[in-house]
């Protein structure tokens, strides 16, 4: 019986910190879709490469960022699921 106690223990912090991960980096897009475009005016002061900031922040710097985003997702939760021992062999 205690190990089923230990597996259950062991599955909800894997679950919890699946959460936690997702919940991060659901704020990183969130901040990346809303928070960035809303400011476009204010970045348009700037410029980088002879462009806009707020303008290439919405044609390409984003979708970068979400590159981004789904790269460190897989890889954290490959690290993760070393950790717990639920990986992919």
């Amino acid at each position: 019986m205690p190990d089923s106690h230990l597996l259950r223990q062991r599955q909800r912090q894997y679950w919890f910190k699946t959460l936690g991960l997702t919940g991060v980096l659901l704020c990183a897009w969130s901040v990346i879709t809303f928070v960035v475009p809303f400011f476009s005016e204010q970045l348009n002061q700037y410029t980088v490469i002879g462009l806009p900031l707020g303008y290439l922040m919405g044609a390409q710097g984003s979708l970068l960022l979400y590159l981004v985003l789904i790269g460190v997702y897989a890889h954290l939760m490959n690290r993760l699921d070393r950790r717990f021992g639920v990986d992919e062999q």
